[in-house]
């Protein structure tokens, strides 16, 4: 019940500002935003990054901003991927066991307890704000510039190092991002909806409720690919 909990647009706009508190521990970012906010530029920064996200990756010091939000956020999906290739073989090795292969009772009724803890969303705990520092404080693999979810992050942070975080209530939606969230959780119901015994069940949880978002997770920092001429 616990890894199929997440609620879809909440992990879409939690990706992003997971990415923007990622790019406000970079140094060299926070300061190139400031010292951009003092240029000849500076009027209007915050009105134009609220409008066009993806000038936020030009701000100085974006790169290594950039760079941070992509290996925290590709940390993250690797860590649920890894236990996720681990329930997955579960689903496997349980077969062997009488029970694994025993139908679930009730599924229809474990279905719809899915579909509710779905649907709750997310609800923060006290020890959440510690937690959530000690994960950006691991950092991760350095990454690229990123794509838009990254672009949106940075935007988030900048807006917040200008002093305006009001504006960034616009930014908090990807639609790639979303759409890839989305299909997970609807493949989760789809995949209890027709699973039989125990070890299907973990295979779907595997697949659908930890893989899969996972590599959204890891898609969500990869440039988006554009058509060739």
């Amino acid at each position: 019940m616990r890894a199929p909990a997440y609620e879809p647009r909440q992990m879409e706009s939690g990706m992003i500002a997971y990415a923007a508190l990622a790019a406000l521990q970079e140094p060299r970012f926070v300061a190139g935003v400031r010292k951009a906010a003092q240029g000849r530029d500076g009027r209007g920064l915050a009105a134009r990054i609220a409008a066009r996200p993806d000038l936020a990756a030009g701000l100085p010091g974006a790169e290594a901003g950039a760079a941070r939000a992509s290996a925290a956020l590709v940390r993250q999906g690797e860590a649920l991927a890894a236990s996720g290739k681990r329930v997955k073989q579960a689903s496997y090795d349980v077969q062997r066991q009488a029970w694994s292969r025993a139908s679930v009772p009730d599924a229809r009724a474990r279905l719809t307890r899915v579909k509710q803890v779905s649907g709750a969303g997310y609800r923060p705990a006290r020890e959440d704000p510690a937690r959530l520092q000690a994960a950006l404080a691991e950092g991760g693999r350095r990454g690229g510039r990123g794509g838009p979810v990254i672009d949106r992050g940075l935007a988030v942070a900048a807006l917040t190092i200008l002093g305006e975080p009001a504006r960034a209530s616009g930014l908090m939606r990807e639609p790639r991002t979303g759409m890839c969230v989305r299909l997970a959780k609807l493949n989760l119901y789809q995949c209890l909806a027709s699973a039989g015994p125990h070890y299907e069940d973990i295979y779907c949880l595997a697949q659908h409720a930890m893989l899969e978002p996972a590599g959204c997770a890891s898609e969500a920092v990869r440039p988006m690919r554009t058509a060739a001429r």
